[in-house]
């Protein structure tokens, strides 16, 4: 119900040929021009030297429809705000992005590319290895000179995510905090105390442990959120800097063992039920499931209040091993490090994080915007509308404002926020045959460290 792959729609449009032709936006040629911006056909193929020779009068950038969207905003306000700057925006479509993302590698090796870069982690570049490689420019100069510029209107974890060997290299633009939905009850019956938060691997190995019992019938009223644990159990898979794995060898083989009981819920086919989201949580109310893992605050907010028709809901914040409550980036941009027109891109940037482009994100509710003012009342208008929608669908309880206060709390101050990679998904890859008992863990590790050896070293 609701999900994000409804929401992102595909605008492209189909040439004699049979090609697909870059995707621009829903506007009229006529709007564009008026506006004066201008749209061109290959993501980047507007930016690199070209553009800087043009005396810093100009800014290209390419980005998702779905991006478009939630930044349009910001960038009808970019180009009021800066006149005699050309902006060049180029926009491409979910079923594009595979080809386009292969070509920006391409063109950004060859020191081209679009000005403004906007990356979307899920299938995408691993942002660690793109930091530490030198592709963006740094934004502290940027940061310390802007009069405008106030850091503390952000969550500062999030912002942190963006630094690498000490410099701000990149903008987060929204996240979305783990977070696991229960009920009081469920989780009194399973034994299982979780005030404050839990951390991944202890959460898998008292999932595993219900799996046991013979009067479970689910565990998750969903499947496949615990995929990622790899990079959950310490925020970060991969030590780039050291050139090897950054957790413990020792955790990550118990992570392992206890995903292999997990394995077969959390890999199958799944069972989404009629009623949407909302579904998840009648479970839990019914006690039917036990654990719903939210990937965004509306979803959260749906679930728990269907939860409380039947029962008290309850959350736990998942943590890494150091008990750092976890948050993962979902979209963020950076700068070309060798474009001739970075300040025009650091004055678009300013834009992304204004109130115009972080209340749009708020308001489609997928994820969190990272400035403080725009998240503050988004949560509490989501339990109105999601409240409202859920009962079409399920039976929806009323949510105590304890309740509401403290997941806004754990929301607005995450300790550790991360990038998805996927490296996560090639090591999994790897581990299938172990979790499946075709083989052992170590035959199984050891073509993934063989794996990471070059990797590390591209």
């Amino acid at each position: 119900m609701r999900q994000e792959a409804e929401m992102r729609t595909e605008h492209g449009t189909e040439q004699k040929d049979g090609t697909k032709k870059i995707a621009v936006w829903k506007l009229t040629a006529g709007i564009l021009l008026a506006a004066g911006i201008t749209v061109s056909g290959g993501c980047g193929s507007s930016g690199g030297e070209s553009k800087a020779e043009q005396g810093n009068k100009s800014l290209s950038l390419c980005i998702s429809e779905s991006q478009y969207e939630e930044c349009k905003a910001g960038i009808e306000k970019y180009k009021t705000a800066y006149p005699d700057v050309e902006l060049n925006v180029e926009t491409y479509s979910s079923s594009e992005r595979p080809t386009r993302m292969k070509q920006l590698d391409t063109e950004l090796m060859a020191g081209k590319g679009p000005d403004l870069l906007f990356m979307e982690v899920w299938g995408s570049n691993d942002a660690y290895k793109m930091m530490k490689s030198g592709v963006f420019a740094p934004l502290d100069s940027f940061m310390e000179q802007d009069k405008e510029w106030d850091g503390a209107d952000y969550v500062q974890a999030v912002l942190g995510a963006g630094t690498f060997d000490g410099k701000q290299m990149v903008m987060p633009l929204d996240y979305y905090a783990t977070i696991a939905v229960a009920s009081k009850e469920g989780m009194e019956k399973a034994g299982i105390a979780w005030d404050g938060g839990m951390d991944i691997l202890t959460f898998m190995q008292d999932a595993g442990r219900l799996y046991g019992q013979e009067d479970t019938v689910r565990v998750f009223a969903d499947v496949g959120q615990l995929a990622p644990f790899p990079e959950m159990l310490t925020g970060q898979f991969l030590d780039y800097e050291k050139g090897s794995l950054a957790v413990d060898a020792g955790r990550l083989r118990e992570a392992c063992e206890a995903y292999k009981f997990i394995f077969p819920e959390d890999n199958g086919s799944g069972d989404y039920p009629s009623s949407g989201d909302f579904g998840f949580g009648e479970r839990i109310g019914s006690g039917e499931a036990y654990f719903h893992i939210a990937n965004n605050f509306k979803t959260f907010i749906g679930v728990s209040a269907a939860v409380a028709a039947d029962a008290e809901p309850v959350f736990c914040p998942l943590t890494n091993d150091k008990g750092e409550t976890l948050s993962k980036i979902s979209q963020y941009v950076g700068i070309r490090a060798n474009s001739g027109n970075q300040k025009n891109a650091w004055n678009m940037i300013k834009l992304l994080l204004g109130d115009e482009v972080q209340s749009a994100i708020a308001d489609r509710g997928f994820y969190c915007p990272v400035r403080k003012s725009s998240l503050e009342g988004a949560v509490e208008q989501a339990v109105e509308e999601e409240t409202a929608y859920g009962s079409q669908y399920v039976k929806m309880g009323i949510l105590p404002q304890t309740y509401i206060d403290a997941y806004k709390k754990v929301l607005m101050h995450p300790q550790k926020c991360y990038y998805a990679t996927d490296i996560y998904v090639r090591f999994m890859e790897e581990m299938t045959p172990f979790y499946e008992d075709e083989a052992s863990y170590e035959e199984c590790m050891k073509k993934f460290e063989e794996y990471i050896k070059v990797y590390l070293t591209e």
